[in-house]
C-alpha cells in the first residue's frame, strides 16, 4: 500500500508538540511492515534543504496564489520525506529540534 502522511511537524525535522512524535513513529512502523510511506511537511528554518524535485507550484489560496517548491529530503528508517519550501509562510526559528545532542 502506497501511504502518505502530511503534517505540520515530525520529529527529527521539527516539534513543537506531540504531532511531531506521532508522526516521526507511525510511518516507520508502516514502512516497516512492507508499505510505501512518505511523509510531506513545511521545510521551516531550521529543516536542512534538500533536492528540488519540484521548483514552482501554483497554489491558489483565497484570492492569492502561492507558488512554493518541493524538495526531497533524506530517507530515513524506509520512509522518504518531502518539504513544502515556502518562506513566507515556514521561513521562522521558534521550532524544537531533536537532533540527538
Amino acid at each position: 500500500m502506497k501511504i502518505l502522511f502530511v503534517a505540520s511537524e515530525c520529529v527529527p525535522f521539527s516539534k513543537t508538540g506531540g504531532l511531531a512524535d506521532v508522526v516521526g513513529a507511525l510511518p516507520k512502523v508502516l514502512a516497516a511492515r512492507a508499505h510505501e510511506v512518505s511523509v510531506f511537511l513545511p521545510r521551516y528554518r531550521v529543516t536542512p534543504p534538500g533536492r528540488v524535485v519540484i521548483a514552482r507550484l501554483t497554489l491558489p489560496l483565497g484570492s492569492r496564489v502561492h507558488h512554493p517548491a518541493v524538495q526531497q529530503g533524506p530517507k530515513l528508517d524506509g520512509v522518504r520525506f518531502f518539504f513544502l519550501e515556502y518562506p513566507p509562510y515556514f521561513d521562522r526559528e521558534n521550532l524544537y529540534v531533536d537532533n540527538g545532542k
